[in-house]
């Protein structure tokens, strides 16, 4: 009896700096045995996994010397368009580089696609970058590219958090813009599905909400043929004062939830 306390005193104290188990000892049986065993493994290995691919948790950029921390979805985009620290291809890898950020590019999109038409976009460092694009180094921002749906249309989302056009110095200006895609050749052009943005209320207050249908004959929505279409949406979206007096910033993020209609698309 005495030996046995002392194994399952062991193994409880490994137990609860280790594991999550409720270890039992069964003194009339002499049996060592975890009642919640399977059940609990199975959490913890869920949530290890959801950990590791989910794009809502904050990670290092992984260049020597940068020491920005941002969420996984903005990583890629930070280290192909704003770290100061990444490696220079040297000449004679520039192609395979580049057909690698092709790759994870694509890798992310496929962790990104949405399948009900709904994005959200997290913009951290809202006071950094907003300084930034006062002072013309960064004018804008893209969202990392996403599918609207699962064989829908390649977009992405851009803002100028000093404004654009109408709303220079003034607003926040929002804009929506059309990618060349893979599944191109299946969908219906010009792009004619309503578009919605809403910039969240992190306070419980109002959100800012806007929205439009594309002008067919724009260019904007016709079929790419280059990487890109020109930008086309809002540009007096929301006042930059508003932005700070209203509640929508918080721990120095704003969250925008980007809508696209996916009504009337073909399904395959």
């Amino acid at each position: 009896y005495e030996n046995m306390n002392n194994l399952y005193q062991r193994i409880w104290a490994y137990s609860e700096s280790n594991f999550t188990f409720d270890l039992s000892f069964d003194l009339f049986q002499g049996k060592l045995y975890s009642s919640a065993y399977i059940s609990s493994w199975e959490v913890h290995t869920s949530q290890h996994e959801h950990y590791k691919h989910c794009l809502l948790v904050k990670a290092k950029c992984p260049s020597d010397g940068c020491n920005v921390k941002m969420l996984k979805q903005n990583l890629g985009q930070h280290i192909k368009e704003e770290c100061q620290f990444k490696k220079q291809p040297q000449p004679i890898m520039e192609i395979g580089d580049a057909q690698l950020a092709d790759v994870v590019e694509e890798i992310t999109m496929l962790e990104i696609t949405s399948y009900d038409g709904t994005y959200f976009w997290a913009i951290e460092n809202y006071e950094r970058r907003l300084q930034d694009a006062v002072a013309g180094r960064s004018l804008f921002i893209n969202s990392p590219p996403f599918y609207m749906c699962q064989f829908g249309y390649k977009v992405r989302a851009r803002v100028y958090l000093n404004g654009d056009g109408m709303g220079k110095g003034t607003h926040l200006s929002l804009f929506f813009v059309v990618m060349r895609g893979a599944y191109d050749a299946l969908l219906p052009w010009p792009f004619q599905q309503k578009v919605s943005f809403k910039l969240i209320n992190q306070t419980g207050g109002q959100h800012v909400i806007d929205s439009f249908r594309p002008d067919p004959n724009s260019s904007s929505f016709q079929r790419p043929t280059s990487n890109m279409n020109i930008a086309s949406g809002c540009p007096l979206f929301v006042p930059k004062s508003m932005v700070h007096s209203r509640g929508h910033i918080k721990d120095g993020t704003v969250f925008i939830k980007i809508a696209v209609e996916t009504n009337g698309l073909p399904i395959y």
